[in-house]
């Protein structure tokens, strides 16, 4: 199982090395000169998680993960705020002001509209959600 956690291709992403010099693929992970017509769309958390959803199917997948956690923290929020967005940290994801004067909340693309629709109730106001998928393309 190199994907699942504790795994050699597991360990080579999350690696310290790796996850600062890359924030959604590069050459030494899954891009390649074949795939890169897709390039925007490859990003190795996501694959993480499906592998993991792939192993377990009642897998947890949120952003408590250690290879969320500090993307989210670091890289997110320092792209969020370069935008002119206002960020918050709430319930393990980021919510705020986005540069249009509307609230926002980051969620996962494989989040069930459930799982959305339970989190923005337990926020006050109406929020518009925002993939972490989106967010991570604004940097470009």
């Amino acid at each position: 199982m190199p994907l699942i956690e504790n795994g050699e291709i597991y360990k080579s992403l999350v690696s310290n090395h790796h996850q600062e010099d890359c924030t959604s693929s590069c050459y030494d992970c899954i891009r390649d000169y074949s795939n890169q017509n897709i390039h925007h769309l490859l990003d190795w958390r996501l694959g993480l998680d499906l592998a993991r959803l792939s192993y377990d199917s009642n897998s947890k997948i949120d952003f408590t993960v250690s290879y969320w956690r500090e993307y989210i923290t670091n890289t997110i929020k320092n792209v969020l705020l370069k935008h002119k967005y206002i960020v918050e940290e709430v319930k393990d994801t980021l919510i705020g002001i986005d540069p249009f004067g509307e609230n926002y909340c980051l969620v996962h693309p494989f989040w069930s509209a459930k799982k959305i629709s339970k989190l923005i109730g337990s926020l006050p106001g109406h929020y518009k959600t925002i993939s972490i998928f989106d967010i991570s393309k604004l940097k470009n």
